[in-house]
């Protein structure tokens, strides 16, 4: 059961890598358990963010909305370096695999120009 949901979620996840999508749209995947499972595939070694919003409504009391991202092997690098986190050379190494200059080389390239 919970694998099956845990499954769809993380295709969820997947097919809009890099993007945040709302709790409704992981609760229709993940089930009303989505929390469960967004922690099982962290757990699993998959980078998850969430951020919420406060909303105060005409009752005067407060809703919470909530969004999740599964981030890019980019992203999840740039988010360990900003809070503090030791990246392996190689987990660096590997990004340049990909057709994004990295960072370093974006600043020689406008420094020489």
């Amino acid at each position: 059961m919970s694998a099956t949901q845990r499954q769809k979620l993380l295709s969820l996840l997947q097919s809009r890598r890099g993007e945040w999508i709302p709790s409704y749209e992981i609760a229709a995947e993940g089930g009303l358990q989505y929390g469960a499972r967004l922690l099982e595939l962290r757990r699993a070694g998959w980078v998850i963010e969430s951020r919420t919003q406060r909303v105060r409504t005409r009752a005067h009391s407060v809703t919470v909305h909530s969004w999740f991202m599964l981030l890019t092997d980019r992203q999840a690098v740039a988010f360990a370096l900003a809070n503090g986190k030791k990246v392996t050379r190689e987990r660096i190494e590997a990004l340049r695999d990909d057709d994004q200059p990295m960072l370093f080389e974006i600043r020689k390239m406008h420094h020489d120009e």
